[in-house]
């Protein structure tokens, strides 16, 4: 069950990652 939740959480957070990073870059 936790790795359940876990694998999205992660994509989730590493799309929110790379996001904030172009905002920061530009």
């Amino acid at each position: 069950m936790s790795s359940r939740y876990s694998l999205p959480f992660a994509c989730i957070t590493t799309r929110s990652s790379s996001y904030a990073f172009v905002l920061f870059s530009i």
